[in-house]
């Protein structure tokens, strides 16, 4: 079991190392990516090509994007979450490209700005369509009502 942790503390700090160290992914170059599963709105996990020859699996996730949680504090977050990522599934498709990676909050994350194939920022769909709020830190306003 040891073995296994190790290799898995390994294996994510190496993919980290690779996409903070990648030029095309730090100097503002689009990377493309596959998707491969939604998790939430703005969590997606993807096949990515960094380079030619080269695809590293990893969670990304938006960055400075509040968005309501499954399990949400409150009914109306959790159907809110709920909408908000049947809109992610039917706007993002299965190619994406990814802008701007750094570090993610989440051991083997990576946080992005995320383009549709059309070229549309998922972020600024999902703020348009009330199904998120710009977030810099902080704690989050929430998605009940008071």
């Amino acid at each position: 079991m040891r073995y296994k942790t190790l290799h898995t503390s390994f294996t994510l700090g190496a993919v980290l190392l690779l996409l903070s160290a990648t030029p095309s992914l730090s100097n503002g170059l689009s990377v493309p990516a596959d998707v491969i599963a939604i998790y939430e709105s703005d969590t997606v996990l993807v096949d990515a090509y960094p380079w030619p020859g080269m695809t590293l699996r990893v969670v990304v996730r938006l960055a400075s994007l509040d968005v309501p949680r499954t399990p949400g504090q409150c009914q109306a977050e959790s159907k809110r979450a709920a909408a908000a990522r049947r809109f992610t599934e039917r706007r993002i498709g299965s190619l994406i490209s990814l802008n701007g990676v750094r570090d993610g909050d989440d051991a083997g994350s990576v946080r992005a700005n995320i383009s549709t194939q059309e070229g549309m920022d998922l972020a600024q769909l999902l703020i348009q369509s009330n199904f998120a709020r710009p977030h810099d830190g902080g704690e989050s306003k929430g998605w009940c009502r008071n």
